[in-house]
């Protein structure tokens, strides 16, 4: 990213992802609901192992011979993939709610996308840190 464009239009990307992955957790709940999503799914037809989106696109991940082997790696595969989607959702609905604990702190709202970026960019940066410590 070389402009001060493109950083807004990366803010403005991350936005619009959150809202389009915003819940709406029900308002009272005694317990949290801890439950994966119901995709991505993933299942072993012949020698291929297939990832199946929400939206039925279907994607050959790998092959593998070994049948038992094929099912076992299918199985760890979309429970990871389950749980990389759940992570997502749930950041992403954080996400909104710190964006409207923000207005409330009278940030100005077209400051927000901006603000929202940056606390990314350093939890990304802090991310990458600890990839890096072996």
């Amino acid at each position: 990213m070389s402009s001060a464009h493109d950083y807004k239009q990366l803010a403005l990307r991350i936005r619009q992802a959150m809202e389009k992955y915003q819940f709406n957790e029900p308002l009272y709940v005694a317990e949290p609901l801890l439950q994966l999503p119901s995709y991505p799914k993933v299942e072993v037809l012949d020698d291929e192992i297939i990832i199946i989106g929400e939206d039925g696109d279907r994607e050959i991940w790998d092959t593998e011979e070994d049948e038992i082997k094929a099912i076992a790696i299918a199985s760890n595969l979309e429970l990871e993939l389950k749980a990389i989607m759940y992570v997502k959702y749930h950041l992403a609905n954080y996400l909104s709610k710190l964006s409207r604990d923000l207005k409330e702190f009278n940030i100005v709202e077209g400051n927000i996308d901006d603000i929202l970026y940056e606390g990314y960019k350093s939890l990304s940066n802090w991310f990458i840190e600890l990839d890096g410590i072996d």
